[in-house]
C-alpha cells in the first residue's frame, strides 16, 4: 500500500505542477498582451493629445500675429504716415510712446529702400521687408537681429502706390 500511496502521491505533485504550468503561461501571456493594449492605447491617447494641443498652440500663435497685424494696420492708416519728412518729430514720438503702451522692443517705419529712417538699419534684404513693399503682412521666422539678438519681426506696408 505504501508504494501505491507514494505513486498517487507522486502522480498528483506532477498534475499539480502541469496545471501551474499552464496557468503560469496563460497569465504570463495575458499579461503580456494586457501590457501591449495598454501601451497602444496610452501612445494613441498622448499623441492626440498632443495633436490638440499642438493645434491650439498655434491657434494662440495665429491669432497673436493677427492682433500685432491689427495693431500695425491701425497704425499704418494714421495720417501721419502720409508725408514722413513732414511730421516726422510727432511720428517718432507716437512710435516711441507705442513701444512702451505695446510692450515692444524698437517700432520704427523704413523707406521703399529698406532704410530704418530712425536708425539707419537696411532691412531691404530681409524676406518681411520684400513680403511688405508686394503688398502682404510679414512676420519673419526667429532671428538674430541685426540690433538685438533673437526676436520676430513684423512688417506692415503703411504707403499703396
Amino acid at each position: 500500500m505504501m508504494k501505491l500511496n507514494f505513486t498517487l502521491k507522486s502522480l498528483m505533485a506532477k498534475i499539480t505542477a502541469y496545471i501551474s504550468l499552464i496557468v503560469i503561461v496563460v497569465c504570463a501571456g495575458l499579461a503580456v498582451i494586457s501590457y501591449t493594449l495598454a501601451s497602444s492605447a496610452l501612445s494613441n491617447s498622448v499623441e492626440d493629445s498632443l495633436l490638440k494641443i499642438t493645434a491650439q498652440g498655434a491657434a494662440t500663435v495665429e491669432e497673436r500675429i493677427n492682433g500685432f497685424y491689427s495693431q500695425l494696420d491701425a497704425l499704418s492708416s494714421n495720417e501721419l504716415f502720409k508725408d514722413y519728412n513732414a511730421n516726422k518729430t510727432e511720428i517718432e514720438a507716437l512710435l516711441s510712446k507705442l513701444n512702451k503702451q505695446w510692450g515692444y522692443k524698437d517700432l520704427f517705419v523704413a523707406d521703399k529702400s529698406g532704410l530704418a529712417i530712425k536708425n539707419n538699419l537696411d532691412i531691404s534684404a530681409r524676406d518681411y521687408f520684400k513680403k511688405a513693399v508686394a503688398g502682404s503682412n510679414a512676420v519673419s521666422d526667429p532671428l538674430v537681429s541685426k540690433i538685438r539678438w533673437f526676436n520676430h519681426d513684423f512688417c506692415r506696408r503703411a504707403y499703396k502706390k
